[in-house]
């Protein structure tokens, strides 16, 4: 560890790019930095801990869901800080930014918001350059460290948290400050995470809550959530903004973050449960984090996703990005209608294509719709047209698509239908908007030359605009847009 000169000029760098753990049940529109610590977040703890050990301005660099974590953090006012956000394309390799970053400044203070740090360590970090290692269970980095601003440029670009940790730990071991596991708390797995909790849950800790909670004999409750008289607290607990508890059983080390509605008969002991989650009745969660159906049961080293009609766990909202079908009863009438109507003439485009020895009208493809509580790409199955098809293909193909309209697999407006390979193309930001959306029969028009890689753009900024506005003159200029085009789907190549 190298002592530095008082007038060196440090700059702090926070990286809110992790994602979750597999073992975390969480929600897609999620970082790591977010999830629950006690009676707040990650993200807010850190600040909170920056401010505390004298830091004054942050570098804070996001990737993903950059409007969540500024509507969790702001600009810093609440603890006095002053907040300079940046944002990454690759949240799996951000410390590129670093090389920018270091430029007028002597020293570099690089830490992670899904690990804190207390203060203490953190003051150490300031005046000494060196890594904050802890040595129990075994060793690893705390994913803080102070170092010479020439170091933090020349961090590899394409470096991820793994490579920085071996970094960090092993290149320079002489550089290393071990502090104790207890100044320590990280979200790493649903174990490190349960753990957490309980470290938070300690008299002093619970001393140092906000004002602005109730603090219990038992612990803390929000004045938003409504507790049963007759329900039976022991505590360590906490129980978060909106939260419902009836006449259960809430035992020890226990956090309901928020949204949380826990039924009479229940008992959550040793447990985490995440916002938006209904506990039924006679239900016990024990050693778990628990989020909607999915449930991770620490103890039992078990990962499991329960059945929602057997209402034990279930989610108290929809799935952030996977939307239900937005085709009502008229629409999938008027699809009917339309096939019927139109029946005669797609009997005859078909038997005109048959003797042609075209091939078949249309082809069936897995349209991306969102994603799945668990992070994985919601697919849905729909007709498309043929790359180059002939206007008769094209309008077989369209008689594809209301009958995706009659089953409810599109609305008559919405967005493209996109493979997962375009779908990954898109801007996070740009995912999240058109999740909302359902595939539709009618889309807005891109202005693009056919056959140019720039379509795909265009395209996405033709569906943003329709997603954001969706006023019924874009409605209307969708429909005579397909009339003048004959193409009322997007492309597929064969």
């Amino acid at each position: 560890m190298t002592k530095l000169p008082e007038t060196s000029v440090l700059r702090t760098v926070v990286f809110l790019t992790a994602p979750n753990d597999d073992s975390i049940p969480h929600a897609a529109a999620s970082m790591a930095c977010l999830q629950p610590l006690a009676w707040s977040s990650f993200a807010e703890r850190v600040m909170q801990s920056c401010a505390l050990a004298d830091i004054q301005d942050i570098d804070v660099v996001a990737c993903d869901h950059p409007e969540l974590l500024r509507l969790a953090l702001g600009n810093g006012q609440r603890w006095g800080l002053r907040l300079r956000w940046h944002l990454v394309k690759d949240g799996h390799a951000p410390y590129g930014v670093l090389r920018q970053l270091s430029l007028g400044a002597s020293r570099v203070l690089v830490g992670h918001a899904h690990c804190w740090l207390d203060p203490a360590a953190l003051g150490d970090l300031l005046r000494e350059d060196c890594a904050a290692v802890v040595l129990e269970p075994d060793r690893r980095w705390t994913g803080w460290a102070s170092m010479p601003a020439a170091d933090a440029a020349a961090i590899s670009p394409h470096a991820d948290a793994d490579t920085l940790a071996h970094c960090m730990t092993q290149s320079a071991p002489g550089r290393c400050m071990a502090i104790q596991t207890s100044q320590f708390l990280t979200t790493g797995t649903a174990q490190d995470l349960l753990e957490s909790q309980r470290v938070c849950l300690a008299p002093d800790a619970i001393r140092a809550a906000p004002a602005t909670w109730l603090h219990k004999p038992w612990g803390l409750q929000s004045s938003d959530a409504r507790v049963s008289p007759d329900a039976v607290i022991t505590g360590p607990a906490v129980i978060g903004p909106g939260c419902v508890v009836g006449a259960a059983v809430v035992g020890a080390h226990t956090v309901l973050h928020r949204d949380v509605v826990v039924a009479g008969g229940a008992s959550v002991e040793y447990s985490l449960v995440m916002a938006g989650t209904y506990v039924g009745a006679d239900v016990s969660v024990l050693h778990s984090v628990a989020r909607g159906s999915v449930v991770n049961h620490v103890g039992w080293g078990v990962h499991h996703e329960l059945p929602v009609a057997d209402a034990v766990l279930t989610p108290l909202t929809r799935p952030e990005g996977v939307i239900k079908p937005l085709v009502t009863f008229g629409g999938r009438l008027l699809a009917g209608v339309v096939l019927a109507a139109g029946l005669p003439a797609l009997l005859a485009l078909q038997l005109a294509s048959r003797l042609k020895g075209s091939p078949s009208p249309w082809l069936r493809i897995d349209a991306v719709r969102g994603w799945n509580a668990d992070g994985s790409l919601h697919l849905m199955p729909v007709r498309m047209n043929r790359r180059d098809s002939g206007r008769t293909h094209t309008l077989l193909s369209s008689f594809g698509a209301v009958l995706d309209v009659l089953q409810g697999r599109r609305a008559w407006f919405g967005v493209r239908p996109r493979q997962p390979g375009d779908w990954y193309a898109l801007n996070r930001d740009w995912q999240r908007l058109l999740a909302r959306q359902p595939i539709g029969f009618f889309h807005a028009r891109a202005w693009h030359d056919d056959g140019l890689p720039s379509s795909v753009e265009a395209q996405a900024v033709a569906d943003a605009f329709f997603a954001a506005s969706g006023t019924l003159r874009e409605r209307v200029a969708a429909v005579a847009g397909a009339q003048r085009s004959w193409r009322p789907t997007a492309h597929c190549v064969a």
